[in-house]
């Protein structure tokens, strides 16, 4: 579409082990700031459009929510398939179809959560190391509100997970964004209940929901359209 892109990986996604104990999480809008600021500096003239997907939706709401950024170089944001309300979705991963995909995500996050312990080792940080051993001794976790309650939360300065998921979630914060933003969602989708997705006046004027019958979690697929989804975020970025 002739668009220059960047591709942010967040903390511990690239294949890369993350030096840190603190790892991403849904609400790491501060990391996102600090991509948006080095681009800026580094590409002064140029227009910023963004776009994220599931976890990174929320985070990239939650960063628009909480900036005035109306006269600033972002020109225009889509978030896929977002997780609004953080307590909502963790909840639906334990019941029904749904825990097939819940268990498959506390899964991966107790695999990164002992190997980032066993590279904190073998690094001799002892630093991040003690920091990542105060919060306990675990052997496994049966589910995502459980990790996050265990892990997620005290490493990264929430009280307990239901803090976390309130401090969080994008969905509060849809009324304050200010630029031209598209969120694309399936009424299907296995991970985000109906109770999450925001309502008409839950958005700002700048805030279009586009709520499909059909699109699994960013699985917006069509033999008779190609790339489809691809297609609605590039026509987005290239309206005048």
């Amino acid at each position: 579409a002739g668009l220059s892109s960047v591709a942010v990986n967040l903390r511990g996604c690239s294949g890369e082990a993350n030096r840190l104990a603190r790892s991403y999480h849904s609400g790491v809008s501060d990391d996102l700031d600090a991509v948006y600021r080095y681009l800026h500096k580094r590409f002064p003239s140029r227009r910023l459009c963004f776009v994220g997907f599931s976890l990174g939706g929320n985070v990239l709401l939650k960063w628009l929510g909480e900036n005035r950024l109306r006269d600033s170089a972002v020109l225009r944001a889509v978030a896929v398939s977002t997780p609004f309300q953080l307590g909502l979705c963790s909840r639906a991963m334990t019941r029904g179809l749904s825990r097939i995909y819940g268990n498959y995500f506390v899964n991966r996050l107790s695999e990164a959560f002992a190997a980032k312990r066993s590279a904190l080792i073998e690094a001799n940080n002892h630093d991040e190391l003690s920091r990542l051993e105060s919060i306990g001794e675990f052997s496994g976790f049966s589910n995502i509100w459980e990790f996050d309650e265990q892990v997620t939360a005290p490493l990264n300065g929430f009280r307990d997970a239901q803090h976390y998921y309130e401090s969080c979630s994008s969905g509060p914060l849809l009324s304050g964004i200010d630029i031209d933003t598209l969120l694309i969602q399936s009424s299907d989708d296995p991970l985000i209940p109906k109770a999450a997705i925001p309502m008409q006046g839950d958005l700002s004027k700048w805030v279009e929901l586009r709520l499909l019958p059909k699109g699994g979690h960013v699985g917006f697929v069509s033999s008779r359209q190609p790339n489809w989804l691809e297609r609605q975020i590039t026509n987005c970025f290239l309206l005048d």
